[in-house]
Protein backbone atom coordinates (compact mmCIF):
# COMPACT_ATOMS: atom_id res chain seq x y z
CA UNK A 1 0.00 0.00 0.00
CA UNK A 2 2.89 2.35 0.71
CA UNK A 3 4.37 1.68 -2.73
CA UNK A 4 0.99 2.15 -4.40
CA UNK A 5 0.46 5.44 -2.56
CA UNK A 6 3.84 6.75 -3.71
CA UNK A 7 3.15 5.75 -7.32
CA UNK A 8 -0.26 7.42 -7.24
CA UNK A 9 1.25 10.62 -5.85
CA UNK A 10 3.82 10.61 -8.67
CA UNK A 11 1.11 10.10 -11.29
CA UNK A 12 2.55 6.70 -12.24
CA UNK A 13 -0.45 4.58 -11.22
CA UNK A 14 -4.04 5.33 -12.16
CA UNK A 15 -7.50 3.90 -11.46
CA UNK A 16 -7.65 0.10 -11.53
CA UNK A 17 -3.87 -0.11 -11.54
CA UNK A 18 -2.33 -2.26 -8.83
CA UNK A 19 0.83 -3.29 -7.04
CA UNK A 20 1.58 -6.92 -6.19
CA UNK A 21 4.20 -8.10 -3.71
CA UNK A 22 5.67 -11.62 -3.73
CA UNK A 23 6.25 -11.16 0.01
CA UNK A 24 6.15 -8.41 2.62
CA UNK A 25 7.91 -7.85 5.91
CA UNK A 26 5.64 -5.18 7.43
CA UNK A 27 2.09 -6.19 6.54
CA UNK A 28 -0.69 -4.36 8.35
CA UNK A 29 -4.41 -4.86 8.72
CA UNK A 30 -7.28 -3.24 10.53
CA UNK A 31 -6.37 -1.20 13.63
CA UNK A 32 -2.70 -1.28 12.47
CA UNK A 33 -2.39 -4.95 13.38
CA UNK A 34 0.24 -7.03 11.63
CA UNK A 35 -0.73 -9.23 8.69
CA UNK A 36 1.26 -12.48 8.69
CA UNK A 37 1.97 -14.06 5.30
CA UNK A 38 4.43 -16.10 3.25
CA UNK A 39 5.45 -16.26 -0.43
CA UNK A 40 2.71 -17.83 -2.56
CA UNK A 41 -0.09 -15.88 -0.92
CA UNK A 42 -1.77 -12.98 -2.69
CA UNK A 43 -0.57 -9.58 -1.44
CA UNK A 44 -1.79 -6.63 -3.49
CA UNK A 45 -3.13 -3.09 -3.50
CA UNK A 46 -5.74 -1.88 -5.97
CA UNK A 47 -6.26 1.76 -6.93
CA UNK A 48 -9.98 2.48 -7.22
CA UNK A 49 -11.75 5.65 -8.36
CA UNK A 50 -13.58 7.55 -5.61
CA UNK A 51 -17.26 6.88 -5.06
CA UNK A 52 -19.92 9.62 -4.87
CA UNK A 53 -20.41 11.15 -1.42
CA UNK A 54 -23.49 9.10 -0.40
CA UNK A 55 -21.25 6.02 -0.57
CA UNK A 56 -18.41 7.43 1.54
CA UNK A 57 -19.22 5.62 4.80
CA UNK A 58 -19.94 2.36 2.99
CA UNK A 59 -16.67 1.95 1.08
CA UNK A 60 -15.24 -0.83 3.30
CA UNK A 61 -18.50 -2.77 2.99
CA UNK A 62 -18.64 -2.25 -0.78
CA UNK A 63 -15.18 -3.67 -1.34
CA UNK A 64 -15.69 -6.45 1.18
CA UNK A 65 -18.84 -7.47 -0.67
CA UNK A 66 -17.26 -7.21 -4.14
CA UNK A 67 -14.20 -9.27 -3.25
CA UNK A 68 -16.27 -11.88 -1.39
CA UNK A 69 -18.55 -12.16 -4.41
CA UNK A 70 -15.59 -12.49 -6.78
CA UNK A 71 -13.88 -15.12 -4.61
CA UNK A 72 -17.15 -17.07 -4.45
CA UNK A 73 -17.35 -17.09 -8.25
CA UNK A 74 -13.76 -18.36 -8.51
CA UNK A 75 -13.82 -20.95 -5.74
CA UNK A 76 -15.20 -21.52 -2.26
CA UNK A 77 -18.27 -19.64 -1.09
CA UNK A 78 -17.22 -16.58 0.92
CA UNK A 79 -18.89 -14.43 3.55
CA UNK A 80 -18.00 -11.02 4.94
CA UNK A 81 -17.13 -10.49 8.58
CA UNK A 82 -18.01 -6.87 9.24
CA UNK A 83 -16.67 -4.66 7.88
CA UNK A 84 -14.54 -6.39 5.22
CA UNK A 85 -12.71 -9.51 6.37
CA UNK A 86 -13.54 -12.54 4.21
CA UNK A 87 -14.37 -15.97 5.60
CA UNK A 88 -14.64 -19.42 4.06
CA UNK A 89 -15.95 -22.30 6.17
CA UNK A 90 -15.79 -20.13 9.29
CA UNK A 91 -12.10 -19.25 8.90
CA UNK A 92 -10.53 -15.99 7.82
CA UNK A 93 -8.98 -16.46 4.37
CA UNK A 94 -8.59 -12.82 3.35
CA UNK A 95 -8.26 -9.40 4.92
CA UNK A 96 -8.66 -5.94 3.49
CA UNK A 97 -7.59 -2.42 4.38
CA UNK A 98 -9.26 0.55 2.68
CA UNK A 99 -7.52 3.94 2.71
CA UNK A 100 -8.72 7.14 1.09
CA UNK A 101 -6.18 9.26 -0.77
CA UNK A 102 -6.69 12.45 -2.82
CA UNK A 103 -8.63 11.43 -5.93
CA UNK A 104 -8.62 7.69 -5.28
CA UNK A 105 -9.15 4.83 -2.86
CA UNK A 106 -6.43 2.29 -2.05
CA UNK A 107 -7.66 -1.22 -1.28
CA UNK A 108 -5.02 -3.48 0.24
CA UNK A 109 -5.84 -7.17 -0.07
CA UNK A 110 -4.22 -10.23 1.45
CA UNK A 111 -5.47 -13.72 0.54
CA UNK A 112 -4.14 -16.91 2.12
CA UNK A 113 -3.72 -18.76 -1.16
CA UNK A 114 -0.72 -21.00 -0.42
CA UNK A 115 -0.42 -20.85 3.36
CA UNK A 116 -2.35 -19.78 6.44
CA UNK A 117 -0.74 -18.93 9.78
CA UNK A 118 -1.30 -21.58 12.48
CA UNK A 119 -3.22 -20.61 15.63
CA UNK A 120 -0.04 -20.18 17.68
CA UNK A 121 1.16 -17.43 15.32
CA UNK A 122 -2.02 -15.39 15.69
CA UNK A 123 -2.84 -12.80 18.35
CA UNK A 124 -4.66 -13.81 21.50
CA UNK A 125 -8.34 -12.90 21.50
CA UNK A 126 -8.68 -13.13 17.72
CA UNK A 127 -12.14 -13.55 16.28
CA UNK A 128 -11.36 -16.80 14.46
CA UNK A 129 -8.61 -19.00 13.08
CA UNK A 130 -7.02 -18.40 9.69
CA UNK A 131 -7.67 -20.64 6.71
CA UNK A 132 -6.62 -21.08 3.09
CA UNK A 133 -8.71 -20.05 0.13
CA UNK A 134 -9.10 -22.77 -2.51
CA UNK A 135 -9.86 -21.71 -6.11
CA UNK A 136 -11.95 -24.02 -8.28
CA UNK A 137 -9.08 -24.42 -10.75
CA UNK A 138 -5.96 -26.17 -9.53
CA UNK A 139 -2.58 -24.50 -9.81
CA UNK A 140 -3.90 -20.93 -9.73
CA UNK A 141 -1.16 -18.59 -8.50
CA UNK A 142 -1.33 -15.09 -7.00
CA UNK A 143 -1.03 -13.26 -10.33
CA UNK A 144 -3.74 -15.33 -12.05
CA UNK A 145 -6.08 -14.99 -9.09
CA UNK A 146 -5.47 -11.25 -8.84
CA UNK A 147 -6.16 -10.66 -12.54
CA UNK A 148 -9.47 -12.50 -12.25
CA UNK A 149 -10.41 -10.68 -9.06
CA UNK A 150 -9.65 -7.22 -10.45
CA UNK A 151 -11.66 -7.89 -13.61
CA UNK A 152 -14.70 -8.91 -11.57
CA UNK A 153 -14.36 -6.16 -8.96
CA UNK A 154 -13.93 -3.40 -11.55
CA UNK A 155 -17.07 -4.50 -13.40
CA UNK A 156 -19.01 -5.03 -10.19
CA UNK A 157 -17.99 -1.66 -8.74
CA UNK A 158 -19.22 0.32 -11.74
CA UNK A 159 -22.46 -1.68 -11.99
CA UNK A 160 -23.14 -1.37 -8.28
CA UNK A 161 -22.79 2.40 -8.20
CA UNK A 162 -24.92 2.83 -11.32
CA UNK A 163 -27.70 0.34 -10.56
CA UNK A 164 -28.26 0.61 -6.81
CA UNK A 165 -28.70 3.20 -4.11
CA UNK A 166 -26.67 2.87 -0.90
CA UNK A 167 -29.81 1.66 0.89
CA UNK A 168 -30.42 -1.02 -1.74
CA UNK A 169 -26.79 -2.11 -1.51
CA UNK A 170 -27.10 -2.65 2.24
CA UNK A 171 -29.94 -5.10 1.60
CA UNK A 172 -27.64 -7.01 -0.76
CA UNK A 173 -24.73 -6.86 1.67
CA UNK A 174 -26.77 -8.50 4.43
CA UNK A 175 -27.03 -11.66 2.33
CA UNK A 176 -23.24 -12.11 2.60
CA UNK A 177 -22.85 -11.15 6.26
CA UNK A 178 -21.40 -13.71 8.61
CA UNK A 179 -23.12 -14.35 11.97
CA UNK A 180 -26.31 -12.45 11.07
CA UNK A 181 -28.80 -13.33 13.80
CA UNK A 182 -26.06 -14.94 15.87
CA UNK A 183 -24.66 -14.05 19.27
CA UNK A 184 -21.25 -12.38 19.38
CA UNK A 185 -18.81 -11.00 21.92
CA UNK A 186 -18.19 -7.32 21.21
CA UNK A 187 -14.94 -5.57 22.16
CA UNK A 188 -14.78 -1.79 22.05
CA UNK A 189 -11.23 -0.85 22.99
CA UNK A 190 -9.46 -2.56 25.87
CA UNK A 191 -12.11 -2.18 28.56
CA UNK A 192 -15.61 -2.44 27.04
CA UNK A 193 -16.81 -5.99 26.32
CA UNK A 194 -20.34 -7.34 26.08
CA UNK A 195 -22.45 -9.97 24.32
CA UNK A 196 -25.02 -9.02 21.68
CA UNK A 197 -26.96 -10.39 18.72
CA UNK A 198 -26.08 -9.24 15.19
CA UNK A 199 -29.15 -7.61 13.64
CA UNK A 200 -27.83 -5.95 10.48
CA UNK A 201 -26.10 -2.86 9.10
CA UNK A 202 -26.97 0.80 9.66
CA UNK A 203 -27.19 3.36 6.86
CA UNK A 204 -23.76 4.64 7.98
CA UNK A 205 -22.21 1.19 7.66
CA UNK A 206 -22.15 0.41 11.37
CA UNK A 207 -22.97 -3.01 12.79
CA UNK A 208 -26.46 -3.03 14.31
CA UNK A 209 -26.60 -5.08 17.51
CA UNK A 210 -29.23 -6.13 20.02
CA UNK A 211 -27.60 -5.65 23.42
CA UNK A 212 -29.92 -7.06 26.08
CA UNK A 213 -32.97 -5.77 24.20
CA UNK A 214 -31.47 -2.39 23.34
CA UNK A 215 -30.39 -1.56 19.79
CA UNK A 216 -26.84 -0.24 19.53
CA UNK A 217 -24.69 0.57 16.49
CA UNK A 218 -21.03 -0.42 16.51
CA UNK A 219 -18.90 1.86 14.34
CA UNK A 220 -15.48 0.54 15.42
CA UNK A 221 -14.48 -2.56 17.32
CA UNK A 222 -14.19 -6.34 17.15
CA UNK A 223 -16.84 -9.04 17.18
CA UNK A 224 -16.25 -12.72 17.96
CA UNK A 225 -18.84 -15.49 17.66
CA UNK A 226 -19.97 -16.92 20.97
Amino acid sequence: MDVARELVERGALGPWGSVLAPMQAAGRGQLRRSWVSRPGNLLATLVCPPAPKPWSDLRPLVFGHLFAEALSELGESAQVKWPNDILCNGKKVAGMLVEERPGCILVGVGVNLAWAPPPEDLRAGRAMDAGQYHPSKEGVGPTQLWRALVNRVETGYMLLLEAFSPKEFLTIFRTRMSWLGGRVLVSEGASVRYEAIVKGISEEGGLVLDRAGQEVVLLAGDVTPV
